[in-house]
């Protein structure tokens, strides 16, 4: 409940969290397809299979900060042009 809380009131923090369990269920799913390619087309195909998920989740990783840069700007300029005038 805190933490629905959270992600719907902190429009700075939802972001991140969504990112951070993005990641935990790509991971989950790319054991699973791992084991499953090791078991149709051997180990070193698994071994290839998670080396380029890894390179690929390495990029995202690298533009995650400009996301949520421009994320946050954007929610900043809809907050300021939302505020009533005084």
């Amino acid at each position: 409940m805190a933490i629905r809380r959270l992600i719907s009131n902190a429009w700075l923090a939802a972001p991140p969290l969504v990112i951070l369990l993005g990641l935990v269920a790509a991971f989950a799913l790319i054991g699973v397809a791992s084991a499953i390619i090791a078991h149709v087309a051997g180990v070193q195909a698994s071994d290839n299979f998670i080396a380029d998920i890894m390179t690929l989740l390495g990029m995202l990783v690298l533009f995650m900060p400009l996301a949520i840069a421009i994320y946050a700007l954007v929610a900043l300029a809809r907050w300021i042009s939302a505020r009533k005038p005084q």
